[in-house]
């Protein structure tokens, strides 16, 4: 029967940890994880995979070593895994910033009119921003769909239309593709990421120092 071992040294350890995360927990929170790692741990890695709809299954199976979530999404099976809240942020709207100005802030009615790119809910569940109009009686016009954040916040550039994406996110990638914040009296939703793993891993030497890496990380941002 294999046994974790009793301690764990970063500076000689060699292994590599599979983490399921989306493109924005990639880029906000494993980013600047891996930036510390390769000064402080250089032999130890990650493999980063899309959220994927076997998750749980990862996760009792032991297949990855940490998950990250929408909290808002998270199945009561899912839920059953410890879990922290590592991540709140809150959504604006984005545009390319050559477009023209609409009478701003836009209205809930006026952000539901626009061409807008929308990006799918974590395998099959309807994306958070989609819910949180619904419950005001709207739902955005999809121009497009897309998979992920990034890919949204790329797709709305020289175009007319608009994406609604996390403040870190369009914080980190918004100056460079020229993109700009778009004012809105639309309710929209909140953020609250959560960080799961297997029960066996909670007293694990490796895995505690990963996940309490990732909790300093997240309390920086």
């Amino acid at each position: 029967m294999l046994t974790a071992a009793r301690t764990f040294d970063p500076e000689s350890a060699d292994r590599t940890f599979l983490v399921i995360a989306s493109d924005y927990v990639t880029k906000i929170l494993l980013h600047p994880l891996m930036a510390e790692l390769t000064e402080t741990a250089p032999q130890v890695g990650l493999t980063v995979e899309s959220l994927r709809s076997d998750v749980v299954e990862s996760l009792r199976t032991r297949r990855c070593d940490l998950a990250f979530w929408p909290l808002p999404h998270a199945t009561k099976e899912l839920l059953n895994f410890p879990h922290q809240l590592v991540i709140t942020d809150e959504f604006v709207v984005v545009a390319d910033g050559k477009r023209p100005a609409d009478p701003e802030p836009l209205s809930p009615e006026d952000l539901a009119a626009q061409p807008a790119v929308l990006v799918s809910g974590p395998v099959g569940n309807r994306p958070m921003v989609d819910l949180r109009l619904g419950e005001q009686g709207l739902r955005q016009n999809a121009a497009m769909t897309v998979e992920s954040f990034g890919l949204a916040l790329q797709s709305v550039v020289g175009t007319n239309m608009l994406t609604v994406t996390q403040r870190r996110l369009f914080e980190e990638m918004g100056p460079g593709l020229g993109l700009r914040e778009v004012p809105t009296t639309a309710q929209l939703p909140k953020l609250s990421l959560g960080m799961f793993w297997h029960p066996r891993h909670v007293q694990w030497p490796a895995h505690q120092w990963l996940r309490e890496h990732v909790i300093r990380i997240a309390d920086k941002l």
